[in-house]
């Protein structure tokens, strides 16, 4: 867990000083005062919200990385004092905006975290009972799962306005459509949805229900703010469901599936499949996700942690190493990332394959925590 928390924290201290465009500065207390007690005139609501979210994963960490009382609350000051530091740091990067706000909020996003921790905590006591009959490492599987049910859902602002439940339905009446890329997408991710289900939280829900509420998910998307309903969508979950009991269970259904996750990912990337523009390569990761809209850029993160933390898990589960898998997975991103310049409309970078290689690290370590003596399901009765 302290390999994570150290990812963690390098992701943030990057955020916080991306692009690094370094330039001299004399220290003095005057940018002391200003960091400590002059609030900004005004705030924005993007950058405030991004804020937040920049400190959350470390503030659900806390309480992981410490079991005494005491331990967490240096640790939580430590975070402070971090958030803080982070700030006088940006006097050095002339394009940062360092102020005491933005601290503040940072502060905001641990006491989030350190909730989301303790909601977290309290269900998975409720769940122990039954967690006795799961595998070693349920939770990995479940939290894919609610990842990808947050990225059907995201921004979770349910709307009851009756416009905005119309607009959802207009590609599937007014303008209809049906792209075959997007439905491979969404038949493969409904099917990996059901097949983490077997190793996860819902391992004892019937598999029935679990298809019913697969189905309910895909029809209650028009119910929240800015969320499309396409042909696509309804027909990749209707299709996974259709064909859920052969994948549901067993080895060579295992191997046919992950076969179907490389083929989704490499027509996902590719797609429309018209080499024509030149668009310039990112090699510093996440680039294209520090710019441009917040809401946007994070409803796509949450779903590429989603595709590539499930193809990366049942790769481990299969019995691939994390190094080859991440290593694979890795390079194959870097490649269709490439293959990208030359096809409009796409954002070239290198995020994808650092993603996958960090996910792939960081499920390796959560997997390898488990205490000794516990023992894998064979993959064979999976």
């Amino acid at each position: 867990m302290r390999k994570i928390a150290a990812i963690v924290v390098a992701l943030i201290t990057y955020g916080s000083l991306w692009p690094f465009d370094y330039a001299p500065h004399a220290a003095s207390w005057a940018d002391v005062r200003y960091i400590l007690f002059d609030w900004p005139a005004h705030l924005s609501v993007i950058s405030s919200v991004s804020n937040v979210i920049l400190f959350v994963p470390l503030g659900v960490l806390i309480p992981a990385l410490s079991k005494r009382f005491a331990g967490r609350v240096a640790l939580f000051w430590a975070s402070v004092l971090f958030a803080w530091i982070l700030q006088y740091f940006q006097f050095w990067f002339p394009i940062r905006t360092p102020d005491v706000s933005a601290a503040v909020f940072n502060v905001l996003g641990l006491g989030v975290g350190l909730a989301l921790h303790s909601s977290a905590t309290a269900v998975l006591k409720r769940l122990q009972p039954v967690a006795r009959d799961f595998p070693e490492f349920w939770q990995v599987p479940t939290a894919l799962m609610a990842c990808w049910i947050l990225y059907r859902w995201f921004p979770l602002m349910p709307s009851p306005d009756v416009q905005n439940v119309k607009n959802a339905l207009k590609p599937l009446f007014r303008a209809p459509h049906f792209d075959a890329v997007a439905f491979l997408h969404d038949l493969v991710a409904w099917l990996v949805f059901l097949r983490l289900s077997r190793y996860s939280a819902l391992a004892k829900l019937h598999r029935h229900w679990l298809a019913w509420a697969c189905v309910a998910v895909v029809l209650a998307e028009p119910g929240f703010e800015g969320k499309l309903l396409s042909w696509a969508n309804v027909a990749g979950v209707l299709a996974a469901v259709a064909v859920m009991p052969v994948f549901y269970r067993g080895k060579a259904s295992l191997a046919v599936l992950l076969g179907l996750q490389f083929l989704s990912l490499c027509l996902s990337e590719l797609h429309p499949f018209e080499f024509t523009a030149h668009a310039k390569f990112l090699w510093l990761p996440f680039s294209g996700m520090m710019e441009g809209s917040v809401v946007v850029n994070l409803d796509a993160l949450i779903e590429k942690t989603y595709v590539y933390g499930s193809l990366l898990f049942l790769l481990d589960y299969y019995g691939v190493r994390w190094k080859t898998a991440a290593t694979a997975v890795g390079v194959l991103l870097l490649g269709l990332e490439w293959l990208q310049q030359y096809i409009p409309g796409k954002t070239p970078e290198s995020t994808d394959a650092v993603l996958a290689v960090l996910l792939g690290f960081a499920i390796h370590s959560y997997l390898r925590r488990q205490p000794a003596g516990t023992v894998r399901m064979p993959v064979g009765n999976a």
